[in-house]
């Protein structure tokens, strides 16, 4: 087994989604010698019924998460909110990696919350972004919108937030999981969606005329080179199987 032991962090609608902690369990089993949903956490803190608040649900992880080498053997997976407790808590303490589904950049019609984000931008932590090309909560354009750390791999799916995907579209988001975990095991980024070339260009004046002299071989090139540094907006190609 590659890790130790992967939690999975359901959202606030918990137990309103059970469809989505199966799915993923039914098809991660080979990556981790455990597996414990949100359930087995609860019955493992004693807790009478699901608490959604941030800070309640940090404390809680904190006392079931093994510390030093068993840390770096832990993953954990987060769905909706559970992904924002999952990159809070790997700002506090030490974990192998995190995995979020659905994350909530932001809540549909309600004034910008940048708390929901804002660490993102600094996490040293291995994250990948699994998320709905329509999700309400950020789609297409999250990464225009946020800053994501060099840490951060994004990769979109077929869906909203509600993540009701087909067999073989969860197929493809555990095969995305398996890449990802493997990377981080053998100490390698990871890969994330393609860079949208065009898009880049379009929106960078400067950028495009510099390509077009020779100054860099692509957009992409001068992204990695600089853009990143300068926080430039990009946008990526969802890497989507038809």
């Amino acid at each position: 087994m590659m890790f130790d032991t992967i939690f999975f962090l359901s959202g606030d609608s918990y137990p309103l989604t059970p469809h989505i902690e199966p799915a993923l369990f039914n098809r991660l089993g080979s990556l981790a010698s455990r597996l414990i949903g949100q359930g087995e956490l609860l019955h493992l803190t004693q807790a009478d019924s699901f608490n959604a608040d941030i800070e309640h649900r940090l404390a809680m992880l904190d006392r079931v998460l093994p510390a030093g080498e068993g840390a770096r053997r832990t993953i954990l997976i987060g769905r909706s909110s559970g992904a924002r407790v999952a990159t809070l808590f790997a700002a506090r303490r030490e974990v192998a990696a995190v995995i979020c589904l659905g994350y909530p950049f932001r809540e549909p019609n309600r004034q910008l919350d940048t708390g929901r984000f804002v660490h993102l931008a600094q996490t040293r932590t291995p994250t990948l972004i699994l998320q709905g090309v329509e999700d309400a909560y950020g789609g297409i354009d999250l990464t225009e919108n946020y800053p994501l750390s060099p840490s951060v791999r994004v990769r979109f799916l077929n869906g909203q937030h509600e993540l009701h995907l087909s067999p073989k579209d969860w197929d493809a988001a555990a095969e995305r999981i398996g890449a990802f975990c493997r990377s981080v095991a053998e100490g390698q980024p990871a890969d994330q969606d393609p860079f949208d070339e065009g898009f880049y260009l379009r929106r960078h004046q400067d950028v495009a005329d510099a390509v077009a002299k020779g100054d860099f071989i692509s957009g992409e090139d001068h992204f990695l080179k600089h853009g990143s540094r300068e926080r430039r907006i990009f946008r990526l190609t969802p890497g989507i199987n038809p």
